[in-house]
């Protein structure tokens, strides 16, 4: 959490239940008194809520084996770095999760 605003990551945790009580405390905090990080805490937790209703999907063996293969690809080239999937970007991080954390945009 930066001096004015929780960052975006910390904001996406603390919606998983990731952050410590003491994290909690402050994002819950800030969140009391600022509307614009209320909103941006409300818009993800729509974005979430929109993502579970689409439910599973379902990949092909094929399908799952080029994934496999692309995540090894750009793990062996970085930590952290850009992946693309069909048109989309997706951003990994490694600062919270045995995985990372996956962020999309369009």
């Amino acid at each position: 959490m930066n001096s004015t605003h929780p960052e975006i990551e910390t904001i996406s945790a603390y919606l998983d239940g990731m952050v410590t009580s003491r994290e909690r405390a402050q994002v819950e905090q800030h969140l009391a008194s600022c509307g614009s990080c209320g909103e941006i805490t409300r818009r993800m937790k729509t974005a979430s809520s929109n993502l579970a209703a689409l439910g599973k999907v379902q990949m092909t063996a094929q399908e799952q084996a080029a994934l496999r293969r692309t995540l090894l690809g750009a793990s062996k080239t970085a930590a952290s770095g850009a992946l693309l999937f069909g048109g989309m970007h997706a951003l990994v991080t490694s600062r919270r999760g045995i995985f990372g954390r996956l962020q999309w945009s369009l």
